[in-house]
């Protein structure tokens, strides 16, 4: 799956994080010395009665619920123009297949899990950043949505670690592994630290996981059979207009 992070509103609360908190670090710094802040110390829309006055927050917490948050909807971060996540893909049934037919189907079926626990847990990860609550809670809930998914990921990848009795699926299967491997190694990173997540743009761990989705496309469509049945054909379209088609250049 090419697109990466699907989360706007999530981003625009992630990038309040260092400055949470830092103030956080700060004001229990200032308690412990038994020091009253300077008024130059107090956050711009602090009032100064110990309460934070309208910080584009609403009663109940929610970080941004008092304004409409866009962040740069230009940029590629909200996957409007980048294929669509969201687009269910009917199931194959393998049972009618036989020979070749059910061997592209249980590889597609592999990598059509593998799409799913990646597609779970951008939209896990949205979550948790939106919840209301301290930051420190959504880091701590993000951490444990990449384990989770993670620990998904790596199930489907021992299924797909066998070569296969056919060399043009085993290629796509060799592709998407490496595909995979990208995926799981952006997960493990958010699970030890979910702030690497502001630093996927157009570097890191984004261009590894574009340019790894656009080989495993090429190749699927390259290779796939073109007598294979109509349902694995059907199938393998699916996947690839969910998740890899219409992307253009690794944006994320």
């Amino acid at each position: 799956m090419a697109v990466l992070l699907a989360i706007p509103a999530g981003i625009y609360l992630l990038s309040q994080l260092d400055d949470d908190a830092a103030d956080a670090v700060a004001e229990d710094t200032r308690a412990d010395d038994g020091d009253e802040a300077a008024p130059g110390d107090r956050p711009p829309d602090d009032d100064g009665d110990g309460d934070p006055a309208d910080r584009d927050a609403a009663p109940d917490g929610d970080p941004g619920a008092g304004e409409d948050v866009d962040p740069d909807p230009d940029d590629g971060t909200d996957g409007a123009d980048n294929g669509d996540s969201d687009a269910e893909v009917a199931p194959l049934d393998p049972d009618p297949l036989t020979g070749p037919d059910l061997l592209w189907g249980q590889l597609l079926l592999d990598i059509d899990a593998s799409e799913r626990a990646m597609i779970a847990f951008q939209e896990d990860l949205s979550q948790a950043f939106a919840a209301p609550g301290v930051p420190e809670d959504a880091l701590t809930a993000a951490s444990e949505v990449a384990t989770e998914r993670r620990e998904q990921l790596l199930e489907v990848r021992e299924r797909l670690a066998g070569t296969v009795d056919d060399d043009a699926a085993d290629e796509v299967r060799a592709r998407y592994v490496v595909h995979l491997d990208s995926w799981e190694a952006f997960m493990a990173a958010v699970e030890e630290d979910p702030l690497v997540v502001l630093e996927q743009r157009e570097r890191g761990f984004t261009v590894d996981i574009n340019a790894t989705a656009d080989a495993f496309a090429r190749a699927l469509e390259e290779e796939l059979p073109t007598d294979v049945d109509a349902e694995v054909t059907r199938f393998a379209d699916d996947i690839l207009d969910r998740g890899f088609r219409g992307f253009g250049t690794a944006q994320v």
